[in-house]
């Protein structure tokens, strides 16, 4: 008995290591992406302020003189610098380091949180387990036992073959698990269908 509740504690240590992986990975990744977009929207002016590479070719023809690009970029003034002031951020949003950023931090994100509600599930269940053991009485017990290896399903005539009890025992201890909301019990044709709550 030991052994088994030692490897679920191994493996409840383990779902916790990668759950907090997740949730820092993603965090981390979100967290960088919104500071680089917060500082291309915000503080666009150091772009618009540099000024571009220069090409200064051997015969002086296509050269850029950093005076005249000053005077045109003053002339142009507003409208140059609204539209700088959307591409770089939309740019910025595109680009494909960003977009797979944003998105494996996303995916990190809802793992960390599939995870957690994984192991919430499992705590929940045993809790569940322990509970209804204290409280069921044998031959309630012995029913679920029969249930559970029939497939969450079976027939109340087929139950009291498998039980090996009364129809009489049977009839009070499924009445019983009903009230408790542990089964379900629906007409079949001259018996009753029983069906165990997959959650139990």
């Amino acid at each position: 008995m030991k052994q088994p509740e030692t490897l679920s504690r191994i493996e409840d240590k383990k779902y916790l290591a990668v759950m907090i992986l997740c949730f820092l990975y993603g965090g981390f990744s979100l967290f960088l992406s919104a500071v680089g977009a917060y500082t291309i929207i915000m503080f666009p002016q150091e772009e618009l302020n540099t000024p571009p590479q220069f090409i200064i070719s051997d015969n002086n023809k296509d050269s850029t003189d950093i005076n005249q690009y000053l005077t045109d970029r003053n002339e142009m003034g507003p409208n140059r610098a609204d539209r700088m002031r959307f591409l770089l951020p939309f740019s910025f949003i595109t680009s494909p380091l960003t977009i797979v950023f944003v998105i494996s931090g996303i995916v990190a994100f809802l793992g960390g949180i599939s995870i957690w509600n994984l192991t919430r599930r499992k705590e929940m269940k045993k809790v569940r387990e322990k509970t209804m053991t204290k409280f069921l009485l044998p031959d309630e017990k012995k029913i679920i036992e029969v249930l559970q290896k029939d497939g969450y399903e079976s027939t109340q005539t087929q139950i009291t073959k498998e039980s090996g009890m009364t129809k009489v025992k049977v009839h009070r201890a499924i009445q019983k698990l009903e009230e408790k909301g542990v089964v379900e019990k629906y007409k079949y044709g001259l018996t009753n269908k029983i069906i165990l709550k997959k959650d139990i």
